[in-house]
């Protein structure tokens, strides 16, 4: 029996890299909003407070929910990888950021929370407590 040896190792290499890299940030995602409704069920939806999540000292976050008008503007800094909120109505995203920076973004699903209101959102201190109601869905909705 003949083994073959790859032509490209480094390509197949750098293949593995990026999906296994792809897969650690879905984990990330999911476990964040994982965290986030526990902290919430955990305080019956009272007073959750997003710096309880966040293992970081970061100065803020600010939620983006489909058709939100600049990101950048509202962040007060230039973000080139600021999501298009015209692309998908199917998401919402988390941004956290510290000294002027996005540190890191993760959009969630509509699925187990809601944070996306009649408001739009400002950049937000971590420590700002909000309230959340469980819709008939199981949908925890933020009270802003």
């Amino acid at each position: 029996m003949k083994i073959r040896r790859l032509a490209c190792p480094a390509l197949l290499a750098a293949l593995l890299g990026a999906v296994v890299a792809a897969a650690l940030v879905g984990c990330s995602e999911s476990a964040l909003e994982q965290q986030l409704v526990d902290a919430i069920e955990s305080s019956e939806g009272a007073a959750v407070e997003f710096g309880m999540v966040a293992d970081a000292h970061w100065d803020g976050f600010l939620v983006v929910c489909p058709y939100d008008p600049s990101v950048s503007e509202r962040l007060g800094f230039d973000w080139p990888d600021e999501p298009d909120t015209f692309r998908s109505d199917d998401y919402q995203t988390i941004v956290f950021v510290d000294d002027g920076a996005v540190v890191t973004a993760p959009s969630l699903s509509f699925d187990k929370l809601q944070l996306c209101s009649s408001e739009i959102w400002q950049l937000t201190a971590l420590d700002q407590p909000f309230d959340f109601t469980q819709n008939a869905a199981g949908t925890w909705v933020i009270e802003q």
